[in-house]
C-alpha cells in the first residue's frame, strides 16, 4: 500500500472512530451542527366520539361516557389516520402539524417551554359518519359543564421511550380565553325530529311546543347558548408556561398523551350535551435545526 493510501485509511479510520465516540459519549449519529433556531407552535388532537364500538365515548343507559383509558396524541401525521378518528377519515393540517410520528425528526431539536389543552367541536364528518351521531344532532359547541368534568379527570402526561412522567391535570394546562358570556341564541333550541318544518331539522324559537315528550327521548327539545368566547378560543397570553422545558434532542421518541382512570359521565343530549368533542393538545417549543444534506 503506497503512503498515500496508508493516509486515506488512517483518516478513514480516525473519522469512523470520532462517529463512534460521538454515538457512545454523546448519543450523537453525526458531527452536523444545529446551527439554526426558530420558535414553532405544534399541536395535535385527539377525537372523541362514538362512531364505533371502540370509540372512546359509549352510551351508557343513554349516557355518554368517556372510557378508561390513555388516549395518545402526537404519533398520526397529516393525511393519515388515527387518534380517534373512524376508519377512512384522515388528520387534517387543522387537527395536526406534527412532522414526525411519535417521534423527533432528524434535523430537529425541541424545547417545549408552553403546553396548552382545548376543547372544541367536534368535526362535521366525523359526526356524519355515524348516522346513529347525526340522527342525535350531536354536532355543536361542547357543553361548559362538560369542559368543566373532561379538564378535572383528564391527567396529562409524556412518554418517552420507556418512561413516563404525570405532568399534571388537564386543568392546570386549560387556555383561557377571557371572560365566558353566555346568553340564549336567538334559536334557543333544536329541533331533532324535523316535524316543525315539513322535515327540515333546525331551530325552535322560544315557547313552540308542538313536539310533545314522546316514545322516542330524542324527540324532545336541547336548549343551546351561544358564546363570545371561552375555553374555544386561547388567549396567548395565558398559557401555561414551565419552568424547566421539555428537552427533545433530535431522533427522540416520544408522544403526549391524556388518561382517565375512570369512566366520565357527559351531559345527556336531553341537558344540552352533544356526546363528542375534539380535545387538541398544543406545544410552543424553541427548535434548533439543520438543513438536511
Amino acid at each position: 500500500m503506497t503512503m498515500n493510501g496508508r493516509n486515506y485509511a488512517r483518516s478513514i479510520a480516525q473519522s469512523i472512530a470520532q462517529q463512534e465516540s460521538n454515538l457512545m459519549r454523546r448519543g450523537e449519529l453525526s458531527d452536523w451542527r444545529f446551527s439554526q433556531i426558530r420558535q414553532r407552535h405544534l399541536w395535535s388532537t385527539y377525537h372523541f366520539n362514538s362512531c364505533t364500538s371502540g370509540s372512546a365515548i359509549q352510551w351508557i343507559a343513554g349516557v355518554p361516557t368517556i372510557q378508561p383509558g390513555e388516549y395518545v396524541l402526537f404519533t398520526a401525521l397529516r393525511d393519515q389516520n388515527g387518534q380517534g378518528l373512524p376508519q377512512g377519515l384522515l388528520m387534517s393540517a387543522a387537527d395536526t402539524n406534527n412532522l414526525g410520528s411519535g417521534r423527533v425528526p432528524d434535523d430537529q431539536n425541541f424545547a417545549f417551554w408552553e403546553l396548552g389543552a382545548s376543547l372544541y367541536r367536534a368535526r362535521e364528518d366525523v359526526v356524519a359518519f355515524s348516522e346513529a351521531m347525526k340522527n342525535q344532532q350531536t354536532i355543536g359547541n361542547i357543553h361548559p359543564d362538560d369542559v368543566d368534568r373532561i379538564l378535572c379527570e383528564g391527567v396529562l402526561s409524556i412518554q418517552y421511550l420507556t418512561n413516563k412522567v404525570p405532568l399534571g391535570h388537564l386543568l392546570d394546562f386549560a387556555q383561557s380565553g377571557g371572560p365566558s358570556i353566555d346568553v340564549p341564541s336567538l334559536i334557543s333550541y333544536t329541533d331533532p325530529t324535523g316535524v316543525s318544518g315539513a322535515g327540515v331539522y333546525g331551530g325552535l324559537q322560544d315557547g313552540f311546543n308542538t313536539i310533545a315528550p314522546a316514545a322516542n327521548a330524542y324527540d324532545s327539545r336541547v336548549g343551546r347558548n351561544a358564546t363570545n368566547s371561552g375555553n374555544g378560543n386561547p388567549n396567548p397570553g395565558t398559557r401555561r408556561k414551565l419552568e424547566v422545558p421539555i428537552f427533545l434532542a433530535a431522533t427522540q421518541t416520544y408522544n403526549l398523551s391524556v388518561t382517565f382512570t375512570r369512566p366520565v359521565q357527559l351531559r345527556s343530549l336531553l341537558n344540552g350535551g352533544t356526546g363528542c368533542f375534539t380535545l387538541r393538545l398544543d406545544a410552543w417549543a424553541v427548535e434548533s435545526f439543520r438543513n438536511a444534506g
